[in-house]
């Protein structure tokens, strides 16, 4: 009874974990026409039609990084990576996704003074990373200077404003952001779970994370005032992340509206995130600054860290309350395995997974020994089953009068499996959505683990030992439904990891063969242990007349002595 409720919640959870699964796209595609305006949200709709000009495009570049900003409105055009890792179908993979004026990201909007739709900036290159633009807009000047910071995909504009008049003046200021994705690039299937190009939004106010998926964001528009740290536009690997710098924003808002297609099934959402500084008052001929950051890159680490400004909550990894504390952990000590003992990140996977698993040893020999303690009593549950097969209250009250004579718990085998949950899912979690695994090699044909398998190498040899483990797993279910187990979940587990990240079928091969090993040896060791207690005491083990009238058999050395305890 207790092995079987132990894979039935084997079999949930693996069906939950693979149902959730993530990233199995490579990356971000190459930005698009984006489709005609549908029914738009106001936070998408602030100015009228106006075409991108080109000959207004200043570009800015360091040896990471290539960025095309327009003057018409200081936004971003393109944002490029020039490590040949961030590639897509041979080209670099640009950060922008829109292609109209008004839905770039990094624009502007400004209360309280009137900007006409066609205004448009004075753009100064002050060098190959920085250029300054000024815009004069009635009795206000502004000049905005964008700069690519010395921190890896930082990209800082710092706004100073004027006050041409003599007499105060009030005006607040937006920053805003801007995001496409197709439908198409989102779908992941059935099998191959959530795609890596799945859009979502984030508020982080008061260092607390706030994060909204692309429907939710369409139909609810969330808007969350407070001290804003920061608000994002992202998708598994990459972020498109403003921050204020020196004070906080105190409001971000979430918007999108479905694009293109029909109704039904639109080509996409068009997504923004709007981020609104404090009103800034400035006296007569006063003026007034305001600095933000913004983070156009992958979500690593180390890179979010040197950034600042909570940033490092971009890295979400996903998972259940409690659970991403444990994952973010796990991202950490992967990187440090790669960077100081091995320099791979499959064999620093190897060496994750070997760690864990031996950090949950005393859980897993206690889950062991329960699942043994049951299986011996196996022949006594059987009889009792027969016995009372249709009285059901009389069968329980029988059962449980078996357990406590021998001070078994009948949940022994399943406790310790969950109170390792945590650690398992995390572990799943963080393999599924880390950046470090984006093209990174492993060896021979496999030079993508955060891509599938591409000879299905991993996920037909994990069916292999997931038939092996079930073969070997003691059970208490009845024959029919343990052969069923015995090729239904290696099959499943196949299919679903044919479409999944190859790290992660790393990790859960990996795992597979440790099961095993644990298994045969834990095995051993109560074998023997229960060979060692008759020779010990000269009495026969459960020698005592039972109940059952079953037990002394199902203890006897004969039994045990093939490792099958």
């Amino acid at each position: 009874m207790q092995h079987g409720m132990s894979r039935s919640w084997l079999l949930s959870l693996t069906l939950g974990v693979a149902l959730l699964a993530a990233c199995s796209k490579s990356g971000p595609s190459a930005p698009g026409p984006t489709p005609g305006e549908g029914a738009a949200s106001s936070s998408l709709t602030t100015r009228a039609p106006v075409a991108l000009d080109p000959s207004r495009f200043v570009v800015l570049q360091n040896k990471d990084v290539r960025a095309v900003v327009t003057a018409q409105t200081t936004a971003l055009v393109h944002y490029t990576f020039k490590d040949p890792r961030y590639e897509r179908n041979g080209k670099p993979i640009d950060l922008v996704s829109t292609d109209k004026l008004a839905y770039l990201p990094l624009s502007l909007d400004f209360a309280g003074v009137d900007v006409p739709d066609d205004a448009t900036w004075t753009a100064e290159k002050l060098s190959d990373t920085a250029a300054r633009f000024t815009l004069k807009a009635g009795d206000l000047t502004f000049v905005r200077k964008l700069e690519i910071g010395q921190g890896p995909f930082q990209l800082w504009s710092t706004l100073r404003i004027h006050n041409d008049s003599a007499v105060p003046k009030t005006v607040q200021v937006k920053n805003r952001g801007h995001h496409y994705v197709r439908r198409s690039d989102e779908a992941g299937g059935f099998m191959a779970g959530r795609s890596a190009l799945a859009a979502s939004g984030m508020c982080t106010i008061d260092d607390s994370p706030n994060r909204f998926e692309r429907e939710k964001i369409v139909e609810d528009h969330p808007a969350l005032p407070g001290k804003v740290q920061f608000g994002s536009l992202d998708t598994v690997y990459f972020s498109q992340a403003l921050a204020a710098h020196g004070s906080t924003f105190e409001k971000c808002e979430l918007a999108g509206s479905d694009r293109g297609g029909t109704l039904d099934k639109p080509d996409g959402a068009l997504l923004a995130v709007v981020l609104t500084h404090p009103k800034i008052k400035l006296a007569p001929h006063g003026d007034a600054e305001l600095k933000t950051l913004a983070y156009l890159g992958p979500k690593t680490p180390n890179e979010l860290a040197a950034a600042g400004h909570s940033l490092p909550r971009a890295s979400y990894v996903g998972g259940l309350p409690g659970v991403d504390r444990i994952a973010h952990g796990l991202v950490g000590l992967l990187a440090y395995i790669h960077d100081h003992v091995i320099g791979n990140w499959g064999l620093a996977i190897i060496l994750l997974t070997i760690t864990v698993k031996l950090v949950l040893y005393p859980l897993t020999a206690k889950s062991f020994q329960s699942i043994g303690a049951m299986r011996r009593l196996k022949p006594s549950i059987d009889a009792l089953n027969e016995k009372y097969a249709d009285d059901r209250e009389k069968k329980g009250a029988a059962m449980m009068a078996l357990y406590k004579e021998h001070k078994i718990n009948p949940f022994g085998g399943c406790l310790p499996q969950l109170l390792q949950l945590p650690v398992w899912w995390a572990l799943y979690t963080s393999l599924s959505t880390n950046v470090e695994l984006f093209k990174r090699p492993f060896f021979g044909f496999w030079q993508d683990l955060a891509a599938p398998d591409p000879y299905y190498a991993l996920p037909l040899a994990l069916g292999v030992l997931m038939w092996i483990q079930q073969k070997i797993t003691p059970s208490t279910m009845d024959p029919a439904q343990a052969k069923m187990m015995l090729y239904v979940m290696p099959a499943m587990i196949t299919s679903f990891m044919l479409f999944l990240p190859a790290g992660l079928c790393l990790y859960m091969f990996t795992n597979s063969v440790l099961s095993i090993g644990q298994q045969r040896f834990i095995e051993y060791r109560l074998a023997h242990k229960q060979a060692a207690v008759p020779a010990a005491s000269g009495t026969t083990v459960g020698g005592t007349d039972s109940p059952s009238g079953a037990s002394n058999d199902a203890a006897s050395p004969r039994r045990t002595g093939r490792g099958r305890a």
